[in-house]
């Protein structure tokens, strides 16, 4: 179900009126960054920082995700590396921006490209609303996240998939730059596949209560309880929507940092990944707007059976989607 504590947006008609007004008259503000001529954005959703515990626990198991970014698009491909022994579970996340109620479920096709193709590696799942957000600075009402269960029998192993979301999702198929003024509710914005395979580490799994967060022009907190503390290697997914580089190809929009317990694991002062975890770098380099990373956070990790993440968003507007943790 949604998340009761999200800010509702009001005057959607207003958003759309001030959007079109903006790129009309040539405004200097980026679709998708607070300086958009839109509705008024709140800058933080949650006053409190949440605590989000995981919606899946596996044992013996390790994991893979792989993520594309869809805006303008009717279907892409997700490649999927690093997952060993036989799959235990898959989840395939999608968001969108809407501008009607989002439905409580929408279809999403996914086939099986690579390897073995056959008729068991094609389906139609259906993919449930787990949370819904504020505009994350399009003139949109929000931002509708989704999650499905897919059958291992299709996404069994490491490879090539291919994502098709109901065409009722999709404004634009016409893969034209996202920033062309041309702008078509819904907008859809990307999606990321989780595998877990069968390992020697525990894997916990974040989205439910977690999907659905947005922020901009700040930075926004919470806190991943972890199923056990970590004794070893602690491995961290990410993805959300949204994130881009400042609009097109413009670079510059790249300040955005990540800290674990305090540790700095990216962005412009980390001492390991100094490149921006929210710089849209699933659709490089168009059409941006969708992010699935990862890290080595061993040591930021370090015994604790908490996980305070912060994200830092000065010049962005972002929509925390899930995560996945190995440990």
């Amino acid at each position: 179900m949604p998340n009761s504590k999200l800010i509702a947006i009001t005057g959607a008609l207003m958003a759309s009126t001030a959007l079109l007004a903006g790129t009309a008259a040539g405004s200097p503000g980026v679709l998708g960054t607070p300086s958009a001529r839109v509705a008024s954005h709140s800058a933080i959703v949650d006053v409190a920082t949440p605590t989000i515990k995981p919606f899946a626990v596996l044992h013996n198991a390790n994991y893979a995700t792989g993520g594309v970014a869809l805006r303008n698009r009717s279907q892409g491909v997700i490649h999927i590396s690093g997952v060993t022994g036989k799959v235990q579970r898959a989840y395939l996340y999608f968001t969108y921006l809407f501008s009607a109620t989002p439905p409580k479920a929408i279809p999403i096709t996914v086939t099986r490209l690579f390897p073995s193709p056959s008729a068991t590696a094609h389906a139609t799942v259906s993919a449930k609303l787990v949370g819904t957000s504020t505009d994350p600075c399009w003139g949109s009402s929000g931002g509708a996240v989704y999650r499905a269960t897919v059958p291992t029998g299709l996404a069994k192993a490491n490879g090539e998939y291919q994502i098709q979301p109901d065409a009722s999702v999709v404004g634009l198929n016409t893969g034209e730059d996202p920033w062309d003024s041309n702008v078509v509710f819904p907008l859809d914005e990307g999606a990321t596949l989780v595998l877990i395979g069968t390992g020697s580490q525990t894997v916990d799994l974040f989205g439910g209560k977690l999907a659905g967060h947005e922020f901009g022009g700040t930075s926004f907190s919470y806190n991943l309880a972890l199923s056990s503390a970590p004794s070893g290697t602690v491995l961290m997914d990410s993805f959300g929507a949204d994130g881009q580089t400042g609009g097109g190809r413009t670079s510059g929009d790249t300040d955005d940092t990540v800290t674990v317990n305090g540790t700095q694991i990216s962005g412009v002062g980390s001492s390991g990944d100094t490149d921006s975890d929210w710089d849209g770098s699933s659709g490089f380099p168009l059409p941006q707007l969708w992010d699935d990373v990862g890290h080595d956070i061993t040591s930021a990790a370090a015994g604790a059976g908490t996980l305070a993440v912060t994200i830092s968003a000065p010049n962005d507007c972002l929509i925390t989607v899930g995560n996945v943790v190995a440990h």
